[in-house]
């Protein structure tokens, strides 16, 4: 995903697939580990109900920032289904917001329009400017691994490590 100032990557990705299916996966960000190289770990909050996401459905996320793992808490902010879910994010020294559009735009495929706003806190917060070249290869990434969970069932583009195609027929 292409820094498009600082703190902010966006990109679009185009994949196969049935809008409810892709968008349901995509919103509950347990997911995120499956296609997010980032993300060491993805939990739900206690009060978590896989049927009712919602705005105000939380995640608790390890992630990996060069090498460096950090704790984050996203609340859903926005949920229109199927079209767009709005996710905002805290840890001790990073706010972020993610912003995930979905369109279908023909014979079964679904356009992603995903933004990552990033901002750092206190007296970190001027140093965002340092780390896009990181913030370029987080979000090309997370672009793969979008790109790859829905083609081959792993973030990593492996067919080899495609567990059961069940998961995927599901999605598309």
């Amino acid at each position: 995903m292409p820094v498009v100032r600082p703190g902010v990557i966006r990109e679009t990705i185009i994949i196969e697939g049935e809008i409810n299916n892709i968008f349901d996966f995509m919103s509950d960000f347990s997911n995120s580990p499956l296609w997010d190289p980032g993300v060491v770990s993805a939990n739900p909050e206690d009060s978590f109900d896989k049927l009712m996401i919602t705005v105000g459905t939380g995640y608790d996320l390890v992630v990996d920032f060069n090498g460096s793992k950090m704790d984050m808490t996203y609340h859903i902010t926005k949920y229109n289904q199927p079209y767009e879910v709005i996710l905002e994010g805290e840890g001790n020294t990073v706010k972020a917001r993610d912003i995930i559009k979905f369109k279908k735009i023909g014979n079964n495929q679904i356009e992603i329009d995903y933004q990552a706003e990033l901002t750092l806190k206190s007296w970190r917060r001027p140093f965002i400017f340092f780390i896009n070249r990181s913030l370029n290869k987080i979000g090309e990434s997370a672009k793969r691994g979008i790109e790859n969970y829905f083609k081959y069932g792993n973030k990593d583009g492996d067919s080899n490590k495609i567990k059961s195609n069940t998961r995927i027929k599901s999605l598309v």
